[in-house]
């Protein structure tokens, strides 16, 4: 049985589902770590909240730059956020790393403000063999779900995005994105999106950001499930000092 797969059972058996409150955490490992030229990136944007992202060093952008979504139709190349936590991984070779930067960058060039954001996802490419986004039916990604996409379009499947399940406690979080979109959109062209954002309110499963990068920091070959990815998430969390709530 594959070492993911012992542990989400371990996990689901003994812990549930629900492992963010009151826990004293020995990590089973670091996760924190330099990045050479292509990484992933963890950052508190006020308390409780966190951001994901992508980091890459290439010679054409200058340097270490920071990749992300930040928000609705702004895909952004910002340099790196003071506060941001990094994490590479040594599984991933060097002529790998130069291929995800180099892809990465492509798809930053050809998209920017064309990316929207949403909060259901189900492992469907986001983008096309050409890199351009696919908004059709209102669809749309999240920060973590950005990040999830663009490893798996490169061949690199990190989690097992079946096993996600919709959290209660997550209703919070979809109830304000849609309410911030709802502010922000107001065109006959967007009600499509709005009306799959607020169907996704009580139903979609979140892939909360810290989840993800444990997931990257944590990649060999097999597919991780999510009862494994909350509990590195949580230690994610516990190492970088963020506030859990």
């Amino acid at each position: 049985m594959l070492i993911s797969r012992i542990l989400a059972r371990i996990q689901s058996d003994f812990c549930g589902v629900c492992l963010y409150r009151d826990q004293r955490v020995t990590l089973s490992r670091s996760y924190r770590g330099d990045v050479d030229t292509f990484g992933v990136a963890l950052m508190e944007t006020r308390p409780g909240s966190r951001h994901a992202g992508l980091i890459v060093d290439v010679p054409e952008l200058g340097g270490k730059r920071f990749l992300h979504l930040a928000w609705h139709y702004m895909f952004l190349n910002d340099s790196i956020p003071q506060g941001c936590h990094t994490y590479g991984n040594d599984s991933f070779t060097k002529d790998e790393q130069d291929y995800l930067a180099e892809r990465l960058v492509r798809r930053w060039k050809r998209n920017g403000n064309k990316v929207a954001y949403g909060l259901d996802y189900d492992g469907t490419p986001a983008f096309d063999s050409h890199e351009d986004f696919d908004g059709s039916e209102g669809r749309g990604l999240t920060c973590a779900t950005f990040v999830l996409d663009f490893l798996s379009s490169c061949a690199f499947h990190i989690c097992e995005v079946e096993t996600w399940k919709f959290r209660p406690e997550d209703e919070k979080f979809q109830q304000f994105i849609f309410d911030q979109l709802s502010n922000r959109l107001c065109t006959v062209d967007d009600a499509e999106q709005l009306a799959r954002v607020k169907k996704s309110i009580g139903q979609a499963a979140r892939f909360r950001p810290e989840e993800v990068v444990a997931c990257f920091a944590r990649f060999e070959d097999d597919l991780i499930p999510m009862p494994p990815a909350q509990f590195w998430g949580y230690e994610v969390l516990h190492e970088s000092k963020m506030l859990v709530v």
